[in-house]
């Protein structure tokens, strides 16, 4: 009998673990595409800055490492900064979503100037969420392990 209460713990503890690490995982991808994303459209601001290409050529010329990072995981580049938005697969909230997608109709309406301006708006915004949601991971990030580590301890007590 004492065998399967053992047993149950280390079931518990290592489960626990489990949980903890996933969420890690799921944040540490979260980080990755946000990054990717500020990246993106610095790239897009340098190339409108030196070359004045439009967005399809840009997207063309990125990194095919950067559009992955971005969540687009088809074999073909994106012909659009829409396409990319709409087959990616996103872990960022909705909020930054909500700004890409604002970028992203307004991306090419306007002159080299203006998309200019519109890409330094955009990045200064994301890099203000971003700032926001790195400050609240580290909370959250000790508060996951100091919950996952409570419940696990507890059920351990409770089987033992």
């Amino acid at each position: 009998m004492v065998i399967y209460r053992v047993l149950g713990a280390i079931t518990v503890m290592t489960s626990s673990i489990w949980f903890y690490f996933i969420i890690e995982g799921y944040e540490k991808k979260k980080t990755i595409q946000i990054n990717a994303y500020l990246k993106l459209l610095s790239y897009i601001k340098a190339q409108i800055e030196c070359y004045m290409l439009p967005i399809d050529m840009v997207l063309m010329k990125c990194d095919g490492s950067l559009i992955y990072d971005c969540g687009f995981y088809e074999d073909e580049r994106p012909k659009s900064f829409n396409e990319l938005l709409d087959n990616s697969k996103f872990y960022i909230d909705n909020e930054m979503l909500e700004k890409l997608c604002a970028f992203s109709r307004e991306l090419g309406t306007s002159y080299a100037e203006d998309q200019l301006k519109l890409c330094e708006r955009y990045i200064s915004d994301l890099n203000i969420m971003y700032e926001k949601y790195k400050t609240q991971r580290t909370k959250d990030k000790k508060l996951s392990l100091a919950i996952c580590l409570s419940t696990s301890l507890s059920l351990i007590l409770i089987l033992i």
